[in-house]
């Protein structure tokens, strides 16, 4: 909004009178509080800044590998400046090659092969087994042909 050319006191005065919902710090939703989940995972990442991009359980289940009933979304990025810990995110860092990061729905998140790598730390052995069955059924990963690439 500020690129808008909104100044502090017109947010705040938006706020005030209802037509703007903060969502998070720099983040708002625009005219009722209420987001469906892509709305709350997209304000996720923007509240996390440049870079940032859905990550772990949360990718897993918008790629339809794992459904997840987690309350925080998991955000994965890539430096320390400027984030400070948010309540309904789960933060992680790690610098994300531009190969790794795709958009899904206008959302950033992390490449599928990524999404395995980075939910293989966060879940038991058998979730991810069967994230990776899920994967490959869903035609969104080729187990077969990373292990004969690596094997070459």
């Amino acid at each position: 909004m500020r690129h808008l050319g909104l100044g502090a006191s017109a947010i705040d005065h938006r706020v005030a009178a209802g037509r703007l919902h903060v969502v998070h710090r720099g983040v708002y939703a625009v005219g009722h509080p209420w987001l469906d989940r892509p709305g709350r995972r997209m304000a996720a990442a923007l509240a996390c800044g440049p870079g940032a991009a859905l990550s772990h359980r949360t990718a897993a289940d918008l790629w339809g590998l794992r459904q997840t009933a987690a309350a925080r979304i998991d955000v994965t990025v890539p430096t320390r400046a400027g984030r400070k810990p948010r309540s309904r995110i789960r933060v992680h860092r790690a610098q994300l090659a531009s190969a790794e990061v795709t958009m899904v729905d206008g959302i950033p998140v992390t490449t599928v092969p990524r999404t395995l790598i980075d939910f293989a730390e966060a879940v038991p052995e058998r979730s991810v087994e069967r994230a990776l069955d899920e994967a490959e059924f869903l035609r969104l990963f080729d187990r077969h042909a990373i292990e004969a690439a690596i094997e070459e």
